[in-house]
């Protein structure tokens, strides 16, 4: 339902109709889906809010801490592969090679 809510809205605001950017595009995907996913996670309205406030650092944690630098250091080559096929190197790089010739 909450999706179809997004649709409507996206609908509204004529949002396929804007000459918006794939990366803002992307972005705005990200952040919809996981502020939707904490949403469906907790169990009530209380602990999704505290997960929210703890994704923003409001929760008195902080945004970075030793933790999340062991996690980075520790996942950084799968985080790097991630990153890199997310991209469409290959049709960029193929739109490259043709206006060249």
């Amino acid at each position: 339902m909450i999706y179809g809510a997004l649709i409507v809205i996206e609908k509204l605001v004529r949002f396929d109709e804007r000459n918006i950017p794939g990366v803002i595009r992307h972005l705005y995907t990200l952040i919809i889906v996981n502020f939707l996913w904490v949403l469906f996670r907790a169990d009530n309205i209380g602990c999704a809010l505290n997960m929210l406030k703890v994704m923003f650092g409001a929760a008195g944690a902080g945004m970075w801490d030793d933790t999340a630098t062991f996690y980075l250091v520790e996942n950084y080559s799968v985080l790097l592969l991630a990153a890199v096929v997310s991209v469409p190197l290959i049709r960029t790089i193929g739109k490259n090679k043709t206006m060249a010739r």
